[in-house]
């Protein structure tokens, strides 16, 4: 699923940068839960186990309930950092349902059933306008893998992003690709050092006892590739990584052709 995820985010984000006599640059991000020993983006405990998938304007989380009874995930004491640091409640996109039942049950809490999972995108709630055009179940079918086009996963994950995923840089000679090579990973670099602070917060009651979670997800990696446009496909040209402390490494690996 990690996988089918990045694929959707690479493909579209190229049909987004591409240009004739440009250099387009494409930025993808590795996160991972900090204090997590094999820096992995699972968590697990006697209630619950969680996977994060982090997206460019919000993360998909599944959470799975490991006991014999129901938990709730209460939402007025759940929250969503941004990567520069703004706070605020987190999104419940069930509450976009026209069906104003639902929405009205969705609105405080939300039932993770005995032994199963409860899956969800979630973002700021201040940006409820911007996702308002939505409602729960095409929110849901779109996590469930059902999108199809690039244009479809675009209008959706590239809503109101907050991650820096690239640019087209114009040039005159090859020879002064280089210089914007070096232009992009400063870039990067920069966006690193002032947007590294997203994290998520849950709170979940188990009978009457409420359990709070907090959850920092740093930036593990970054990958920069480039496609000019003589090239097929985008070259993954760089790498920053925090071991590095986000200092460039050149690794010039191409990718596969797609049909």
């Amino acid at each position: 699923m990690k996988t089918k995820f990045k694929t959707l985010l690479f493909f579209a984000l190229i049909s987004l940068l591409y240009g004739s006599c440009k250099v387009s640059y494409l930025v993808n991000y590795e996160t991972y839960i900090e204090d997590n020993k094999d820096e992995s983006i699972e968590y697990r405990d006697s209630l619950i186990k969680v996977i994060f998938y982090p997206m460019p304007n919000g993360i998909i989380f599944d959470i799975e309930n490991l006991t014999e009874n129901n938990l709730y995930l209460v939402w007025d004491k759940s929250y969503f950092i941004e990567p520069n640091g703004s706070s605020s409640k987190l999104l419940n996109t069930d509450i976009l349902e026209t069906n104003s039942a639902i929405r009205e049950k969705e609105n405080y809490e939300s039932v993770i059933p005995q032994n199963g999972h409860f899956m969800r995108f979630t973002s700021a709630a201040t940006k409820i306008s911007e996702f308002s055009k939505y409602n729960s179940s095409t929110v849901y079918n779109e996590i469930s893998k059902t999108i199809r086009t690039n244009i479809d996963y675009s209008k959706f994950y590239l809503t109101s992003k907050y991650w820096y995923t690239g640019t087209m840089r114009p040039y005159s000679y090859k020879k002064v690709i280089p210089n914007l090579d070096k232009q992009e990973i400063s870039v990067v670099q920069k966006y690193i050092a002032n947007n590294n602070r997203l994290a998520l917060g849950f709170t979940i009651k188990n009978k009457e006892k409420e359990t709070e979670y907090h959850f920092k997800l740093p930036i593990k990696k970054a990958t920069i590739s480039k496609k000019l446009p003589s090239d097929y496909v985008y070259n993954r040209s760089y790498e920053l990584n925090k071991e590095s402390g986000f200092n460039p490494i050149k690794i010039e690996t191409k990718l596969p052709a797609t049909n």
